[in-house]
């Protein structure tokens, strides 16, 4: 699930398919609601069979890929939901997400 150019690709999940989607199916069976990554040093979100990957990886080591830049990541969970703000170190917003606490 590594987006495209990331340069940890094949010594990741991604080298072992196999492993990768039993993780997948195990994450989905047991209603995961998010999952939330950083080896790679970028900020990507994707999303497969309606479960997000969140690749928060800004700080640290030399960033890689077009979109990458220095950030930090602050969630405010309450009962229902939890929300997302992604921000970079000028203070403006990359990203932003409501995720379900289901």
């Amino acid at each position: 699930f590594l987006p495209q150019g990331a340069t940890h690709l094949g010594d990741s999940l991604d080298k072992h398919p196999e492993f990768r989607d039993k993780l997948h199916q195990l994450f989905l069976q047991t209603k995961v609601t998010a999952i939330f990554a950083g080896h790679e040093h970028t900020y990507k979100r994707l999303e497969r069979d309606g479960l997000p990957y969140i690749i928060t990886g800004g700080a640290g080591a030399p960033l890689y890929g077009k979109e990458a830049a220095n950030h930090v990541m602050i969630l405010n969970v309450d009962g229902t939901h939890t929300g997302a703000k992604v921000i970079d170190r000028e203070g403006m917003m990359i990203d932003e997400f409501l995720l379900s606490n289901k």
